[in-house]
C-alpha cells in the first residue's frame, strides 16, 4: 500500500500500520486490548468505565467477605472462590471462573490470600495485578462477543438482508438476553437510547449501521447479574450520565472513593455480623449500604454459610 501511495500520505499509512501492529502485539495487556477494540470500533470507550466500576464493586465485595471471615486482611481461597462464584452467578461460565481463581493464585500463592494485594499495582512497573487484568479482559471479551452474537441474530431475523426494523432489533436483543427476563419495554428503551434517542429514521435502518451505533454509543446492553446493571452509576453516589472523561480523573476518583468507603463497608458489615448469625439479617443491613446489587447478597450468603 505504501509503495502504491506516493507523497506524504505514504508516511501517514506507515505510522497507522505501525500503530495498529503495536497495539495487536501488546494486546495481552488489558489496557492495550481495550484501546485496540475501541480504535477499531468494536466497543465503546464506555467499557473502560464498566471495567473500573466492576473492580470497584469487587473491592467492596472483598471488604465485606473479609469482615465476615475475621477482618484481618487475610482470607482462605475457599472463601474467595465461593464469594466470586456466587457474585458472578450465571453471568460467567465455569472456565471463566477457573481463570479468575487461577489469577488469584498467581497474585497470592498458597491456601490463603492477602486480598488487598489483588487490587494493588506493582510500584515499580505500575502493572495491575493478574486478578484485575483477568477481570478486565473477561469483561471486554464478553462485550465483544455480545455484539457479535447480536449481529448474527439480527442478520438471521432479517434473512441476511441489510434492511431491518426496530422490532427486529428489539427481538434480537431479547433473544440473546442471558437471563431470559428482559421485557419488550426494557429492550425497546435500550434500543431507543442506543439509536440516538430514536432520531434515526426507519428507512435508514440497516444491520451494519445499527450495530455500529450500538457498539459505539456506550455500554447500553450489559448482562444482568454481573454486577453491571443497566443505567447503574459508575461508582457509588454518582448519577447516571455524570461520567468520567479522563483516565487520570477516573483512577483518582475511584481510588479516593475506595479508600473513603472501605471503612463504611467494614462498619456496616461488622454491625450485621455482630447483631445476628442470620444471613437474612445480614442481607437487611447490607442492603441499606450504597448501591448493593443482588450479586452482593448472593455472595454474602455463600460466605456466611462457609464461615458458620
Amino acid at each position: 500500500i505504501k509503495e502504491r501511495t506516493p507523497g506524504p500520505l505514504a508516511g501517514v499509512i506507515e505510522i497507522g500500520y505501525n500503530f495498529v501492529h503495536s497495539l495487536k502485539r501488546f494486546s495481552y495487556d488489558a489496557d492495550c486490548a481495550l484501546f485496540l477494540k475501541v480504535f477499531l470500533g468494536e466497543v465503546s470507550e464506555e467499557v473502560y468505565k464498566d471495567q473500573l466500576r466492576l473492580i470497584f464493586d469487587l473491592h467492596k465485595l472483598f471488604c465485606i467477605m473479609d469482615v465476615i471471615h475475621g477482618n484481618n486482611g487475610r482470607m482462605s481461597k475457599r472463601v474467595i472462590r465461593a464469594g466470586l462464584r456466587a457474585y458472578f452467578g450465571d453471568s460467567k461460565g465455569e472456565d471463566q471462573l477457573i481463570e479468575i481463581t487461577k489469577a488469584v493464585d498467581v497474585d497470592c500463592p498458597g491456601a490463603h490470600a492477602e486480598w488487598r494485594a489483588l487490587f494493588e499495582e506493582d510500584p515499580h512497573t505500575y502493572n495491575q495485578s493478574t486478578f484485575v487484568e483477568k477481570i478486565q479482559t473477561q469483561l471486554l471479551d464478553e462485550r465483544v462477543a455480545y455484539f457479535r452474537n447480536l449481529e448474527d441474530v439480527l442478520y438471521t431475523l432479517t434473512a441476511w438482508k441489510e434492511d431491518c426494523t426496530k422490532v427486529q432489533i428489539q427481538n434480537a436483543v431479547m433473544q440473546i438476553d442471558g437471563t431470559g427476563e428482559m421485557t419488550s419495554e426494557e429492550a425497546s428503551r435500550l434500543i431507543w437510547k442506543g439509536l440516538q434517542g430514536g432520531s434515526i429514521r426507519q428507512k435508514d435502518l440497516t444491520v451494519t449501521k445499527v450495530m455500529s451505533m450500538l457498539r459505539t454509543r456506550g455500554s447500553l446492553l450489559t448482562k444482568k447479574g454481573s454486577g453491571l446493571e443497566h443505567d447503574d452509576p459508575l461508582v457509588t453516589g454518582r448519577k447516571p450520565g455524570d461520567g468520567i472523561t479522563k483516565t487520570e480523573s477516573a483512577n483518582s476518583s475511584l481510588a479516593s472513593e475506595r479508600s473513603a468507603t472501605e471503612a463504611t463497608w467494614i462498619r456496616g458489615t461488622k454491625k450485621a455480623v455482630s447483631k445476628t448469625a442470620s444471613a437474612a439479617n445480614i442481607f437487611k443491613v447490607t442492603k441499606e449500604l450504597k448501591n448493593l446489587s443482588p450479586a452482593f447478597h448472593a455472595a454474602v450468603a455463600a460466605i456466611k454459610e462457609i464461615v458458620s
